[in-house]
């Protein structure tokens, strides 16, 4: 999940935990916009997470997971019905969604990550 520590000087800066790979991505106008409506970089406690997918009461790494599976679940269930809504007879997911995403970046900016 991405914290506030993982954003430096306009980049998001991460290792990805499946390939121990490090990414450095610059952020658009957009997204930091998007950022600051969510979470103040310069006030919020490194640790934090920067969108409010987690509360941030939640400590444990099993809750943590399990709010996540949820959030998961309840965007899976709501892409599915706007599927409906749509008339898309395809299986549609966040994993879709996701997929799809990194494809427009690729054509569209020019990003091969």
């Amino acid at each position: 999940f991405l914290r506030v520590k993982d954003i430096q000087n306009g980049r998001v800066i991460y290792r990805r935990r499946k390939t121990g790979k490090i990414y450095n991505i610059g952020l658009t106008e957009k997204a930091s916009k998007l950022i600051a409506h969510f979470t103040d970089l310069k006030t919020a406690d490194p640790e934090a997470f920067v969108l409010p997918i987690i509360p941030p009461g939640l400590k444990d790494l099993e809750a943590k997971i399990k709010q996540s599976r949820e959030t998961y679940r309840h965007c899976n269930k709501a892409l599915k019905r706007i599927a409906r809504l749509c008339q898309i007879d395809k299986p549609i997911s966040t994993y879709y969604a996701r997929y799809s995403w990194a494809n427009i970046a690729r054509v569209y900016f020019g990003t091969n990550s």
